[in-house]
Formats: C-alpha cells, structure tokens, sequence
C-alpha cells in the first residue's frame, strides 16, 4: 500500500515538504476542476482505531475524477494525501494552494475519509492525548472562504461529521431553503451529529462514499439534463444511505451555497 501511495504521489508532481504542487495553468476559456482528495485508515496514534476503506475509499474517488470517459480532471489538479501523508499541515497547506490557484469560474473539491467527532476531523497525526493536529471544521472554513470561486464543494466521509453544520453555516434556514449564498461552500456529510459512518465489507467501501461515487457517475442526474447539481447529488446519496442502513446513518448538507451549483457535467 505505501509503495502505491508513493506512485500516486509522484504521478500528481506533489511534494509538500518542498511545498511544490505541479498544477495545470488555468485555460482562458474553460474552467477547471482542482481537488485535494483525503483518506486516513491508519493512524499513527494507537489510541485512534485504524479504519478499514477510508484510504481505498480515497482512491476510488481519485479514480472517479480522473476517468476520461467521466470527470477527466487532469493528475495535475489533484492532491492525494493517503496516511502518513494526510497530516493536518499538509492537508491545510494542499488546500490553501489549491484556493490560491482557482479563478472566480472554476470548481474546488475537498474529499475527506477517516475519523471525525464534534468540531472537527482527525488527521493521521492527531494526538489523542492531548488534542494537538485535531482539524477543526472553522479551519477547513477559513481557507475556503479565501478562494475567489463560488462552487466549493466538500464531501465528508466521517462519524459525527454532522457537527460541522454549526461551524460552517452562518446564514439562516431560510437562506439554505431558498438558496442564498454567500461564501460558496458546500459541505455534504456522512451522517449526523452523533451517528456512525458505516463501512460495508461486500462493498470494501463506505456506504457514503459508494453512493457518493455513483451519483457523480450519472445516476444522481434525475432531470437527465446532462447536469449534476449538488441539491440532486445530496438527494440521491441521502435516501440510498439511509435505505441501506435502516436510517442509522442520516447524510446532511450544510453551508452557504446555492443549491443549483452544477457539482459535474455529463458526457
């Protein structure tokens, strides 16, 4: 696994310990796609219970983006941190150069997969102990909000990743009802405030991630209108998860963005 997760790595051009990531240019007439793709089932304090597909889960949706016959997002734009790779400085300092790259026109994706609890996520160096590297949501906020595009979208493969709502979201109900935005983020989540985020075996994957992954790839496109937009998205991850878990594990989607936001195009 590490050998691959070094493959990977090298494909992409990233390095963060020289902080050097080999994105495309931005194209004049089209906009692009940049990402930074989490996955932690392993980590480094034994007092944090390794998960079983987070980073496999990571990897497929790496290979959803980067499938030419579907998104097509270029290696380039994409930064893969898989275990001892996805440290809270690293994960920030990915994101933040990603956020520096984007024009007012293209898209930012963030996947996470791995532990969470209230407030936060936990990177593969969290300590236990004593709280140090615990990834707060109003961090993952704050470099957002810096980003000149308005289609931020962050998908949140973890337990309790519910709790993020009230980190994130400053608006009103109404404003997520209606679809005012202002900031531009969209975060969907893996369960709710206090619920598991189940991994099935026969699958080898997160039951989140699973669904996630098929409604990118076109059953999500209820109008077949050649467009995914992340109110479709979330309504197709929401009631499959649910039905598959006998509503133990509820998707909830929080943040200010417009609903309408295109999340993918289809070929």
């Amino acid at each position: 696994m590490k050998n691959f997760v070094l493959f990977i790595t090298c494909l992409i051009g990233f390095t963060l310990q020289a902080q050097k990531i080999q994105l495309l240019p931005p194209k004049e007439l089209f906009a692009e796609t940049y990402a930074v793709v989490v996955g932690v089932a392993d980590y480094k304090d034994n007092r944090v219970g390794d998960l079983n597909y987070s980073d496999d889960d990571a990897y497929q949706f790496y290979a959803t983006l980067i499938n030419p016959s579907g998104w097509n997002v270029p290696k380039q734009n994409i930064i893969l941190l898989i275990d001892e790779q996805a440290t809270k400085n690293n994960i920030l300092t990915a994101l933040r150069r990603v956020v520096s790259v984007a024009r007012s026109n293209d898209k930012i994706l963030f996947y996470f997969a791995g532990h969470g609890e209230k407030g936060g996520l936990l990177p593969s160096d969290l300590n236990s102990y004593t709280g140090a590297n615990f990834l707060k949501h109003f961090e993952l906020k704050t470099v957002l909000t810096q980003a000149k595009t308005p289609y931020k979208f962050c998908f949140v493969d973890a337990c309790e990743s519910g709790a993020v709502t009230d980190a994130l979201y400053i608006g009103g109900v109404s404003d997520l009802l209606y679809g005012h935005y202002n900031s531009g983020i969209a975060m969907m989540l893996a369960s709710g405030k206090k619920e598991k985020s189940l991994e099935l075996g026969n699958i080898r994957q997160g039951i989140f991630t699973h669904f996630l992954i098929r409604g990118l790839e076109g059953e999500a496109n209820f109008y077949q209108d050649k467009v995914i937009t992340i109110y479709e998205l979330f309504s197709f991850v929401y009631h499959n998860v649910r039905q598959l878990t006998h509503n133990k594990q509820n998707p909830e989607i929080s943040g200010d963005y417009n609903k309408f936001s295109i999340v993918k195009r289809l070929r």
